[in-house]
């Protein structure tokens, strides 16, 4: 697997400083996580499936209806619930909605909903325990020997890095290599699809008869 070094080698190679006498690694560095966070971001838009994660028992408290979103979260894939203090076997699978139902509050859970900030639901008259499976953003390189998780993301890197380096001295060779990061950008996800990497996409909420509210 390719490291961030190899993105930082296309990147002085793009702007003729081989050796790195200008464009020195922590000079680049301070480039990689807004790279990084784009690079998340479009992969995500195109389908590529990031890194798959599940969440550490989540406490829900009497009549709580809401729970804090991780700070990873690309796209959530389902939660369970399960009265406090059970075995993590008792969990049962909770219905995805995009409203609400409009109802009163029962002994359990039973929905949730995603607006993107928070993860929200009708709140239960027990104490509840739920477990989020999700889809997490990987974390940005910390190092220049720190491997890149996504097959040949170091193409995407190190245009996107020169673009940024260059955006005010040099117009002409940010466009150029922005407009390469770009193309390289398509090639991943072309070889991520290949490697059958891209999910399943699922099927938008469809809205059945009954009142619902969106608390949102």
């Amino acid at each position: 697997m390719a490291t961030l070094k190899d993105a930082f080698n296309i990147a002085r190679t793009l702007m003729d400083d081989d050796i790195g006498l200008t464009w020195t690694d922590q000079v680049l560095m301070a480039k990689v996580g807004q790279a990084h966070r784009e690079m998340m971001s479009k992969l995500v838009l195109n389908g590529l499936k990031p890194t798959r994660k599940d969440t550490d028992n989540i406490a829900v408290a009497i009549g709580a209806v809401t729970i804090a979103t991780p700070a990873d979260l690309a796209q959530p894939i389902k939660m369970t619930e399960r009265p406090s203090g059970s075995p993590v076997e008792d969990g049962f699978p909770m219905t995805e909605k995009e409203y609400l139902t409009e109802r009163a509050q029962w002994e359990v859970l039973g929905e949730w909903s995603f607006n993107g900030e928070v993860f929200a639901f009708i709140g239960a008259t027990t104490a509840r325990t739920v477990h989020l499976y999700y889809d997490a953003f990987t974390a940005p390189p910390t190092s220049v020997n720190t491997t890149l998780p996504i097959i040949f993301s170091e193409t995407y890197l190190g245009p996107r890095i020169v673009a940024f380096c260059a955006l005010k001295s040099d117009r002409e060779l940010a466009k150029m290599a922005m407009e390469m990061a770009e193309e390289n950008l398509s090639k991943i996800v072309r070889t991520a699809v290949k490697s059958d990497q891209i999910p399943v996409r699922r099927k938008p909420f469809s809205a059945r008869n009954g009142r619902r509210r969106r608390i949102f």
